[in-house]
């Protein structure tokens, strides 16, 4: 979901946005998608970037599955921000 309200916990400015931590971009275009963060407190960088193939947009070319970097830099991110 790429529209939150903004506070303490998260906000954006000049293409950066601060989410749980992280200070982060998440480009979606053209058929590109990224996701880097990093993370202060954990001294922690992370960049995801992918590419979608010709059957992941619909027959009005839009994105079927939204920015899926999102998704592994989460995972990539919970891991090695544990213990």
């Amino acid at each position: 979901n790429s529209c939150r309200t903004l506070g303490p916990e998260g906000g954006y400015g000049l293409g950066v946005f601060r989410l749980n931590g992280w200070l982060m971009q998440s480009p979606l275009f053209c058929g590109y998608a990224g996701t880097a963060g990093y993370h202060p407190e954990h001294d922690l960088t992370v960049a995801v970037q992918v590419t979608f193939a010709e059957d992941s947009f619909d027959s009005a070319g839009d994105y079927q599955f939204g920015n899926s970097s999102t998704t592994i830099f989460e995972r990539i991110g919970e891991a090695l921000t544990k213990g």
